[in-house]
């Protein structure tokens, strides 16, 4: 069975999150704007590697046992608005992005992602299976929000998920 469906049958998925962090909005974008760094404070960031000055390969895996792996293309990154965009290519593809406010205690932090899946089993799947995919993205922003909580907070970030195996290769 091929990895990548034909579009025709990518399901689209739209997930919005709204994060409260008791920490500056500075901070906040620093922190979300280093994607490299993801792995340490986010355990479904399973690898990001450097691909090109603001293109990354990610790979992420939550709850359910399947990866989605992408590149990533910074289109906006802008401190002064609080906007981080990027597009993204791959296993998924469309948009994602931050937008990061200052708030009483902290800042605001609203993330929106507007993405087609081209996985072809996640595909076949998701007429029965979409409430699992979104459940399991929900996991994923709720662990993102702990670990950023607890990297901004200054103490030791939850460790990274071990990497992933690919066949016929060690760790990495």
């Amino acid at each position: 069975m091929p990895r990548y469906a034909p579009a025709v049958l990518a399901p689209r998925y739209l997930f919005t999150s709204k994060w409260e962090v008791p920490a500056p909005a500075r901070d906040v974008y620093a922190a979300l704007e280093r994607v490299i760094d993801y792995p340490l404070w986010w355990p479904e960031f399973r690898e990001v590697t450097r691909v090109a000055g603001g293109r990354y390969r990610m790979v992420v895996r939550s709850f359910l046992p399947y990866r989605i792996t992408y590149v990533l293309s910074q289109v906006i990154a802008d401190r002064g608005t609080g906007r981080l965009e990027a597009t993204v290519a791959g296993d998924i593809a469309g948009r994602i992005g931050w937008k990061i406010d200052p708030a009483p205690h902290g800042s605001l932090v609203r993330f929106r992602e507007d993405v087609e899946t081209h996985l072809s089993l996640l595909n076949l799947l998701a007429p029965v299976a979409r409430p699992a995919f979104e459940f399991n993205h929900q996991l994923m922003m709720r662990d993102g929000l702990v670990g950023l909580k607890a990297l901004l907070a200054g103490r030791a970030p939850r460790p990274a998920a071990p990497p992933i195996r690919h066949p016929g290769e060690g760790y990495r």
